[in-house]
């Protein structure tokens, strides 16, 4: 089996590292979102199993059977953003749930979980239907990081729309959020004391720890559902496709966060150019002292925001683009693929196959189709 650190920088692997991901161990970690997906969708009958067991215990009632739905639901407007989920399951009754899984949380994680929540909601087809009929959907966040700094003791916290008194509107629509970074004092609890979800949540965190392994295998062994999960994650760390394609999915989150950054810096840089232009016009027109020092001041706010969102926007596009094309061409170059493959392995469309072939073609890197 393949080292898993051989392909990544040493900023990659310290990036990594400081998030808690294990790249040590010979299974995968199953806090990669790509893992986790494959632990409970992919098309073993253990997946679905502990797909069940799993949701079973995080919106707290009896799941007794799922069907993994399209991740993309249809937009209906040209204005309306694309929403993609993680894991995207309807239960047998026709409730709906989401399931995403963040190493580093996003920026405006609420508003995001709130819209995601809105979007499941509002595809549901109702011509026909009274509002009444309308079925519940839950979003369910587990996170690698902290988000409630608030409280260090409770892992798991649940939202739904209540007034002022705390009575529940309709109870349709629930978040739940999962903090896998306050298990410290439920890892030390003996295991027939602690919940189906206590023990997913230490499964997920410390899955592929060498240090954690008595106490998983403790897990394994007590509860059925984590025990089917556990047999999926071991075939899967053996499937060096699925290593290969959770390594660049790795890879290229590194490479977003960079872009990120890197947009956020050039559109403060644009802003700043702009803004100190619009200054100085307007500071000409109004006086030079009294113009120069506010034209300056709002030139400057307004240049900073469009320019932070243009830069970003732009950055993030053409850094998504070129990444994609260029861990396409290594994974051909080092592993000696076909592009096909490549394009099967990271999920890419055949519409970048020419991009890709121009590429291998400008390196000199011999290929096959």
């Amino acid at each position: 089996m393949e080292d898993f650190r051989q392909y990544l920088t040493e900023e990659e692997i310290a990036y990594y590292t400081e998030l808690g991901i294990n790249l040590d161990s010979e299974l995968l970690d199953p806090k990669i979102d790509r893992v986790l997906k494959a632990i409970f969708t992919s098309d073993r009958d253990e997946s679905k199993k502990a797909l069940i067991h799993f949701l079973s215990h995080a919106i707290k009632r009896n799941i007794t059977k799922v069907t993994i739905k399209s991740n993309e639901p249809p937009i209906r407007t040209l204005e309306e953003k694309q929403s993609s989920f993680d894991i995207y399951a309807e239960f047998d009754d026709n409730d709906e749930a989401d399931i995403e899984i963040q190493i580093k949380i996003a920026d405006n994680l609420f508003n995001r979980s709130e819209y995601h929540t809105a979007k499941m909601y509002s595809t549901q087809k109702l011509r026909g239907k009274m509002y009444s009929e309308l079925h519940k959907v839950y979003t369910i966040m587990i996170l690698n990081q902290t988000l409630f700094h608030d409280n260090k003791e409770d892992f798991y916290d649940e939202f739904m729309y209540r007034n002022a008194k705390g009575k529940v509107l309709s109870g349709n629509t629930q978040i739940i959020f999962i903090e896998l970074s306050k298990l410290e004092n439920i890892i030390k609890k003996p295991i027939d004391q602690m919940t189906a979800l206590e023990k997913w949540s230490v499964f997920l965190r410390y899955g592929n720890h060498g240090d954690k392994q008595d106490k998983i295998k403790e897990i394994i062994e007590n509860e059925e559902g984590v025990r089917m999960g556990a047999l999926v994650l071991d075939a899967i760390s053996r499937d060096n496709d699925e290593r290969i394609a959770s390594f660049y999915r790795l890879k290229a989150e590194h490479d977003r966060e960079s872009q990120m950054l890197t947009a956020e810096h050039r559109g403060r840089q644009i802003g700043l150019i702009e803004g100190r232009e619009e200054g100085r016009q307007e500071g000409r027109q109004e006086g030079r002292q009294e113009g120069l020092l506010e034209g300056r001041q709002e030139g400057r706010q307004e240049g900073l925001l469009e320019g932070r969102q243009e830069g970003r926007q732009e950055g993030l596009l053409e850094g998504q683009q070129k990444t994609k094309i260029e861990n396409a061409v290594q994974i051909i170059k080092e592993l000696n693929v076909t592009i096909t493959k490549a394009i099967q392995v990271l999920n890419l469309s055949e519409n970048d196959r020419e991009a890709i072939v121009n590429a291998l073609n400008q390196a000199q890197i011999p290929y096959e189709n």
